[in-house]
């Protein structure tokens, strides 16, 4: 357990310099219902930003990772392509993880409102931050258009091209939910949201880039990015919300994110 004092100096830090990744361990796992390359596709980018000591995968498609195992990381990337082995299963242990102050980052297609969605306590509860929707793909490229540009989820995110087919739900967000971008398509769906209650991301894109099959994200822009960010924002390594530079609420926002952090690691 890291001390109160070295969580609480650092974001204070953080708050008083600016909005920056802060520099502390940070061990991560992609869980993901799929193919072979696309996962190690995932890993592969997420663990290529360098923004953690440790990242893993676990492939739900043929089991149900324990508490003990997402215990064991700071926050956890979750989609799915296939059926996982018991949707059920897998959402009552993540909201498990959660009660106990692990980070969630929920993509597509856990998200779609058929077999592939996470479904037991983590649906039931509504630990959503996008909730489940029907899956839109194959309409075009599109685009992230930033809501709130200067949050620091968007930290070295300069673009991101969701590839031809874009991959995502039309679930709307929940009302403990902020929107951080959305997509440009006609439909305007929330792209990047976080709870402001619990340690929960919404990511609603589709992980797997262009690297595995050219109609997915372009991995010549910022999807890796954008998958660390959330990763980082759902183990409460990034500053909330985000005020005018220079106030004193930089201190006073930079404190509460501390003190969030702080429980969510004691809860652990």
């Amino acid at each position: 357990m890291r001390s109160s004092i070295v969580v609480t100096f650092t974001l204070a830090l953080v708050a008083t310099l600016g909005w920056t990744t802060p520099a502390r361990a940070t061990s991560i796992l992609v869980v993901g219902s799929d193919g072979g390359p696309s996962i190690f596709d995932v890993l592969a980018k997420v663990d290529g930003t360098g923004l953690f000591t440790t990242a893993g995968h676990f492939s739900t498609s043929t089991g149900t990772p324990d508490l003990a195992t997402l215990q064991a990381v700071d926050a956890v990337l979750v989609w799915n392509n296939i059926n996982p082995q018991d949707p059920a299963a897998l959402g009552d242990v993540l909201a498990d993880y959660v009660d106990a102050g692990g980070g969630v980052v929920m993509a597509a297609f856990a998200t779609h409102a058929s077999p592939t969605q996470v479904t037991g306590r983590f649906d039931a509860d509504d630990y959503w931050a996008i909730e489940p929707g029907a899956q839109l793909v194959s309409d075009g490229s599109h685009f992230i258009d930033p809501v709130l540009p200067g949050h620091p989820l968007l930290t070295g995110v300069t673009t991101f091209d969701g590839g031809t087919t874009s991959g995502r739900v039309d679930g709307a967000l929940h009302p403990s939910a902020t929107l951080v971008a959305r997509w440009t398509s006609p439909g305007a769906e929330p792209l990047l949201a976080f709870r402001t209650d619990i340690p929960v991301v919404g990511l609603n894109i589709f992980p797997p880039s262009g690297d595995v099959a050219s109609h997915l994200w372009l991995s010549t822009t910022d999807g890796d990015r954008l998958m660390a960010n959330a990763l980082l924002q759902a183990a409460g390594d990034l500053p909330n919300p985000v005020p005018e530079p220079g106030s004193t609420a930089l201190v006073l926002a930079g404190l509460a994110a501390a003190g969030a952090a702080l429980r969510r690691r004691r809860a652990a």
